[in-house]
């Protein structure tokens, strides 16, 4: 029997009304699922920016705690809870114990930061491991911090998943610049410039402040030996730079960058904090990793012995050698002025030596000097020239002498910082008021590293002959890397990296 023909065209709209509602179905299933995707990633999106803020608090806060010296080297960079709690409260955070009952956060290190992000969600964040300067082993000077966040409602609920940052910290340190000085600077006589050399004026005695100059550096008159290379930095607080145009064509940069002022006082607080680890009062309260060694010896005068990784102090023998997760080096807090004698430090060993008065604060005046240090050996001297993992630094409030009287040394290596004087050749030189006399060194005098002070270096005095007329300055730069131990830093602690963490980096 035949089928008519409106019977076959119900058939075909049946047929296409079945498709059209299949369609209809997976269009709207990719509707749900698009929007379902949709909000996941606005969420994750949300999360993750979330995260970001919560950890940019986390470097903030143990940025701070680091410039404040509240934690550094003589702790691990791990900052104490009290430490936290200070800085934490100034944004309305608090340190908590370890929190309970969050079903996707485990916790353990007892230094918690919770934060009131808004009025529906708490922040939270962790310092879930940090991985101090491997000094002497492994060339980096960065702090690596992993900060562990997440958030949780504040009326219930499950936390967000975990999320682990990397921060990459570092300061600036004295050791960076090859020289600074406060006031005029004059290199010529083989003086190579291969790093950061500036000043940041002539200082006035009567206001404090600092005041313009026809120049305040001099690369070298006609006729000097000086030379630059490209990696020269060379800058001035205020005042001109002299015969720059010599060093430009050299390929180094030179420029006049005001009120750039590096305070050197700054090193004081260094010392100030080391001797706290002398006075033994917060050593309870402390990590005691990794492992300095801290000397104070309390006589008027200190003599240190250098000879290889054996650093000897008024005879007493210590270790300078720097080992995995053990000793990582010698520190040196002396009462008075200091000998130095012996020859080179060994390498993968650390030292710092350090005169000071056992005050807080400089004598400038009032009849007293503040303790200086004397070099007294031939040779070289400092750091092994070697080993690019020799860290070898000398800090006085008053002069570093390089006492000619007891011997000509053929090279300095390290990082050597005077907080009210400067680097001089004579005793009795320890100010500019330089007066005849002395004992003239043959042979050239190669300064290789970091020189730091109020006076520009004062090795050589032309009419007696008296010093070292033939002086080469050069950089170092293994002391970016490695400088000694707690060198003060010329700068606050900066956050220079954060990104997600590569867990095989925290394994390792």
């Amino acid at each position: 029997m035949l089928t008519s023909a409106p019977t076959r065209e119900r058939g075909s709209a049946m047929v296409l009304a079945i498709a059209l509602l299949v369609l209809g179905a997976f269009v709207a299933v990719a509707i749900i699922v698009s929007a379902m995707s949709s909000n996941s990633t606005a969420r994750r999106q949300q999360d993750v920016g979330t995260s970001e803020q919560i950890v940019r608090n986390a470097g903030e806060v143990i940025a701070a705690s680091y410039s404040a010296m509240e934690s550094g080297e003589f702790d691990g960079f791990v900052p104490r809870p009290q430490v936290l709690q200070r800085h934490v409260a100034r944004d309305g955070g608090r340190v908590i114990a370890n929190p309970a009952g969050f079903t996707n956060v485990q916790v353990s290190n007892g230094r918690t930061v919770e934060l009131d992000l808004d009025p529906q969600r708490y922040g939270y964040w962790q310092i879930y491991d940090v991985q101090a300067p491997r000094w002497g082993i492994t060339p980096n000077a960065t702090v690596k911090v992993y900060v562990r966040t997440w958030t949780r409602p504040k009326r219930g609920g499950d936390a967000t998943r975990p999320m682990i940052y990397e921060l990459q910290l570092r300061p600036e340190w004295f050791a960076d610049f090859q020289i600074l000085v406060d006031g005029k600077l004059k290199l010529g006589s083989s003086a190579k410039i291969d790093g950061r050399v500036h000043s940041n004026g002539t200082l006035s005695s009567i206001f404090n402040v600092y005041r313009d100059e026809p120049w305040q550096i001099s690369i070298g008159d006609t006729g000097d030996a000086a030379t630059c290379t490209s990696t020269a930095r060379i800058t001035s607080a205020s005042g001109t730079i002299k015969n720059k145009p010599s060093c430009i064509a050299q390929g180094g940069k030179v420029a006049t960058v005001k009120d750039m002022h590096v305070n050197i006082l700054r090193a004081q607080n260094a010392i100030d904090e080391i001797r706290d680890l002398c006075s033994g009062a917060p050593a309870a309260t402390r990590i005691p990793s990794p492992q300095l060694t801290v000397v104070c010896p309390t006589t008027a005068v200190t003599t240190v012995n250098v000879s290889g990784n054996s650093v000897k102090v008024n005879g007493s023998s210590k270790n300078a050698k720097v080992t995995a997760g053990g000793n990582q080096g010698v520190v040196v807090v002396a009462n008075g002025d200091v000998r130095m004698t012996g020859s080179m430090l060994g390498a993968k060993a650390r030292l710092l030596v350090i005169a000071a008065s056992p005050g807080t604060s400089v004598n400038y005046g009032t009849g007293g000097r503040p303790p200086s240090i004397y070099i007294q050996t031939s040779g070289q001297y400092g750091a092994d020239p070697s080993s690019t993992q020799s860290s070898f630094g000398l800090i006085a409030q008053g002069s570093i002498v390089v006492d000619e009287q007891a011997g000509c040394p053929s090279a300095l290596r390290g990082a050597f910082l005077s907080i009210s004087s400067g680097i001089t050749s004579n005793p009795t030189w320890i100010t500019p008021m330089v007066t005849g006399g002395g004992k003239t060194c043959a042979g050239q005098l190669k300064l290789q590293g970091s020189i730091v002070g109020h006076y520009q270096p004062l090795l050589y005095v032309g009419p007696s002959n008296a010093g070292f007329a033939n002086r080469a300055y050069v950089s170092l730069p293994s002391l970016y890397h490695d400088p000694p131990p707690v060198f003060p830093t010329s700068s606050d602690w900066q956050v220079q990296r954060m990104a997600p963490a590569n867990l095989d980096d925290i394994r390792r």
